[in-house]
């Protein structure tokens, strides 16, 4: 889905794919909140997916749009603090 994020971001500007793709993902959570008692092994399989689909579609393009902000001598260290941040709830137990 970056893929198709991404090429949403180049045709149509930076909030697109990220209200998209926080719209999926908010979609997504609230599916999970009212229904996750009936859901299915696949149903869930299902919702899932379209959450992925979702940050997908909006991680590229927050990212790419935080690392364009900064001044060119300043992007590597946007970029390590960006694959920082990515990593560092996974330890945590937060994903």
């Amino acid at each position: 889905m970056s893929v198709v994020g991404g090429r949403l971001y180049d045709d149509k500007g930076v909030r697109f794919p990220i209200i998209t793709g926080a719209s999926l993902m908010a979609a997504e959570l609230i599916t999970f909140a009212c229904l996750s008692q009936q859901m299915s092994d696949l149903v869930i399989s299902l919702v899932y997916i379209i959450y992925m689909t979702g940050m997908g579609m909006s991680i590229g393009a927050i990212m790419t749009n935080a690392l364009a902000s900064l001044k060119p001598e300043f992007s590597a260290q946007g970029n390590a603090f960006l694959n920082t941040i990515q990593h560092l709830p996974a330890p945590l137990g937060l994903l």
